[in-house]
C-alpha cells in the first residue's frame, strides 16, 4: 500500500512512536511491529520525511503548549456528534449511538450499510461474498480457535497470505526470500553457518515440529532463539495470529492427528539422562551451545529448552534422518540407515539412545555439562605480556575489523584501527582474551580485560586541510591514505607505517608512567620546498589549553614539546573544538605527543 503524503500526516514524534509500537495506534491492523529500536525507528523517520518543511518556531502548528479552551471544548463536541466516537475511542468521550450487536441486525433490512449507498448511512462498496461473509461471522458460523475446521491448510494459506508471511518464510514450495534479496539476509559477524544460519526458517510442516505454545510465543516476540541472525520477526496484533498455531498443527497433522507424548515416542526414560550426556559429548556439542555455555566457535541454536519447544516425535524423527525433514540442512545424521555409530552406550540401541538425549536436554538445567564443554570453561586464553610485548591481530568495537592490539608488560596498552589509519583506544591492567580471536569462526570483538579507558580523537593524525574552517578528515574516505603495515624492533614494539600524500609516517606508541608516549617520525619524500603539515594534537567537547597541553571532559590530556605551545589553532564547531598543530616539515622531523588520563 502506498504511504501517501506522510509529511502532511505525521510530525517526526508521532511516526516515531508509531513506528516502535504500531499497535497502541492500531490494535487490529495488520501492521506488525518490527522490534526497532528508538535509533532505527528515528532513523527511518528522518528518510521518511526527508522533504518535510517544519513550520518556524512559535507557529501554531507546532506552538500546542496553550490550547484555547473555546476551541478544544467545540472539537470534543464535534468528535461525539458527528459520529467519530462511534468507531474510535477516546477516553471519556462515549458514542452519540450505540450499535446494536450483530447478531440482531436485520440484513435484509432496506436500509443498511451493505448494500447500494442510502443517504445517512455509510457505503463500504463491498460485494455479494464480502457481505455474505461478514453476516457469517456476525451470526457465529466463522473461525473458532478451537474447532476443528473443514480444510485447515486452506486456512493456513490464508492467514500466511494475509500477513504476508510467504515474503520470508517457504512453505510447501511457496514463498521464501528470492534470489535478489538474499543479500539484505546476513548474520553478525558474518558468521558462517549457510542458509540456516541467515535465512528465516521454512514453514513446512512446522506444525509438525512445534508445539502450538512454542508457535504462540514466536509469534508474540519472544520466541527467538537464533541471536546470530540479523533479520527480526515482525509481532502481529494477538487477533491476527492467535488462530494460527491451532490451525498449524490440524493442518500437519491431520484433523485426526494430536500431539504426540514422550510416552508414546521415547516410553520409559528412568535413568537416562547420564548416557544422553555422553551420546551429546560426541557430537551435538560441536555445533549446538548449551545453556550459553559452547565449545569454541560454536554458533548454532542452543538445545536448552528444546523439550518446550519441539514435539516428541518430531525429535526422534529429525534425529533419525534430518535431511528428510529439512532439506540442505547441514545437521548430519549419526544414525545412518536407522544404526548407531556409537555401540558402547547403550549397547548400540538406536531408540534408546534417543530417548537418552531427549531425556537430558529435558532435564538440561539440572544436569552437568557435557565433558568437553566443561574442559573448554576452564581454558584460559587471557595474553598477559610478560617480558615483551604481545600484538593480535583481531576485532574490536573501539577499533574496528582492522584492529591491531598492543599490549605491554607495563599493563598500559592501545589498540591501533589499521582500516582509520589512527590509535583508537587506550587502556591500563590486562590485556586481551583470545579465545575468539583463535578459535571463533564468526570471531566477535575482543573487549579489553583492563579498566581505565580512554578513546582517542576521531580521525587520521596528520592531513593537509583544504582550508582552516575545512572539517577534519576521516578516513576511508581520504585521498592520499594508505596504510603500509607495521615493523617490529627488536624489543617486540610496532612502528606504524603509512602515507599522507607525499608524506612518510611511522608512528612509535610505547608506555610511559601510566599513559603512552607517540613519536611521529614525517618524511618528505618529495625534493621540494618545506612544507607543513597540520596535526589532529586533541579534539572534543569542553577542551581546555593550557601552554602545551590540552585536557577534555574524559580526563584525557595530551602534551605536545613546549616549542609548539603556541603554534596551531583551534577550531570550534556547535560546542566541539579541534586542537591542530601546524607542523613544518624540511625532509625530516620528529614529534612526541604525551597522552595521561
Amino acid at each position: 500500500m502506498p504511504h501517501g503524503d506522510l509529511a502532511a500526516k505525521y510530525s517526526r514524534q508521532s511516526l516515531t512512536f508509531f513506528l516502535i509500537d504500531p499497535h497502541s495506534v492500531r490494535p487490529g491492523g495488520r501492521m506488525p511491529n518490527f522490534q526497532l529500536t528508538v535509533d532505527e525507528a528515528s532513523d527511518l523517520t528522518a528518510w521518511l520525511l526527508r522533504d518535510q518543511k517544519l513550520p518556524p518556531p512559535g507557529h501554531p502548528a507546532i506552538d500546542a503548549s496553550q490550547p484555547e479552551p473555546r476551541l478544544v471544548a467545540e472539537g470534543k463536541r464535534l468528535f461525539r456528534e458527528l459520529g467519530c466516537a462511534n468507531c474510535h475511542t477516546v477516553p471519556g468521550i462515549e458514542p452519540a449511538v450505540t450499535a446494536k450487536p450483530t447478531s440482531e441486525l436485520n440484513w435484509k433490512a432496506a436500509r443498511n450499510c451493505l448494500g447500494p449507498p442510502v443517504k445517512g448511512l455509510p457505503h463500504f462498496s463491498l460485494d455479494e461474498k464480502q457481505t455474505a461473509a461478514i453476516e457469517a461471522g456476525a451470526l457465529g458460523t466463522g473461525l473458532d480457535v478451537f474447532a476443528r475446521v473443514a480444510d485447515p491448510a486452506s486456512h493456513v494459506q490464508l492467514h500466511l497470505l494475509k500477513l504476508n508471511c510467504l515474503a520470508c518464510h517457504e512453505r510447501d514450495k511457496l514463498g521464501g526470500v528470492g534470489r535478489y534479496r538474499r543479500a539484505f539476509f546476513e548474520t553478525y559477524g558474518h558468521i558462517d553457518i549457510g542458509d540456516e544460519g541467515r535465512l528465516p526458517p521454512p514453514l513446512t510442516k512446522v506444525g509438525r515440529k512445534l508445539l502450538p505454545a512454542w508457535t504462540a510465543n514466536v509469534l508474540k516476540g519472544s520466541g527467538a532463539v537464533r541471536p546470530h541472525m540479523r533479520i527480526r520477526m515482525p509481532v502481529f496484533p494477538a487477533d491476527e495470529v492467535s488462530l494460527l498455531p491451532a490451525l498449524l498443527t490440524q493442518a500437519d497433522l491431520g484433523q485426526d492427528g494430536k500431539l504426540s507424548t514422550e510416552r508414546d515416542v521415547f516410553g520409559d526414560q528412568s535413568n537416562l539422562a547420564e548416557a544422553g550426556r555422553a551420546l551429546l559429548d560426541t557430537g551435538c556439542v560441536q555445533c549446538h551451545p548449551l545453556r550459553g555455555e559452547a565449545l569454541p566457535g560454536v554458533v548454532g541454536v542452543d538445545l536448552a529448552g528444546i523439550a518446550s519447544r519441539v514435539q516428541p516425535k518430531w525429535f526422534h524423527d529429525f534425529l533419525l534422518d534430518p535431511a528428510e525433514l529439512k532439506s540442505r540442512t547441514r545437521m548430519p545424521t549419526f544414525f545412518p540407515g536407522g544404526k548407531s555409530q556409537n555401540a558402547a552406550i547403550l549397547e548400540g540401541d538406536t531408540e534408546r539412545q534417543i530417548a537418552a538425549m531427549w531425556a537430558y536436554l529435558k532435564d538440561l538445567n539440572r544436569q552437568k555439562l557435557p565433558s568437553k564443554i566443561e574442559k573448554a570453561r576452564s581454558e584460559n586464553y587471557e595474553l598477559i605480556p610478560q617480558d615483551r610485548p604481545i600484538i593480535l591481530r583481531t576485532f574490536m568495537e573501539e577499533a574496528g575489523t582492522h584492529a591491531v592490539a598492543v599490549g605491554f608488560p607495563q599493563k598500559v596498552h592501545f589498540a591501533f584501527d589499521a582500516e582509520a589509519i589512527r590509535p583508537a583506544f587506550a587502556w591500563r591492567g590486562r590485556f586481551l582474551d583470545a579465545r575468539g580471536t583463535w578459535f571463533e569462526r564468526f570471531t566477535p570483538p575482543a573487549n579489553p580485560l583492563g579498566g581505565d579507558g580512554i578513546a582517542f580523537p576521531a580521525g587520521v593524525a596528520l592531513a593537509e586541510p583544504k582550508t582552516a574552517e575545512a572539517l577534519w578528515p576521516v578516513p576511508p574516505d581520504v585521498p592520499g591514505y594508505r596504510y603500509l603495515g607495521h615493523r617490529i624492533d627488536k624489543n617486540g614494539v610496532p612502528t606504524f607505517r603509512y602515507l599522507v600524500g607525499d608524506f612518510l609516517i611511522e608512528d612509535r606508541i610505547t608506555p610511559r608512567g601510566k599513559g603512552l608516549r607517540r613519536e611521529l617520525t614525517i618524511t618528505d619524500r618529495t625534493d621540494g620546498n618545506p612544507r607543513s603539515l597540520q596535526f589532529l594534537v586533541h579534539a572534543g567537547s569542553e577542551l581546555k589549553w593550557d601552554g602545551a597541553s590540552s585536557t577534555d571532559a574524559t580526563g584525557l590530556k595530551v602534551t605536545v614539546p613546549a616549542q609548539y605551545a603556541d603554534k596551531g589553532r583551534v577550531v570550534k564547531r556547535d560546542g566541539y573544538s579541534e586542537r591542530q598543530l601546524s607542523i613544518p616539515v624540511d625532509r625530516k622531523k620528529k614529534l612526541e605527543v604525551q597522552y595521561e588520563w
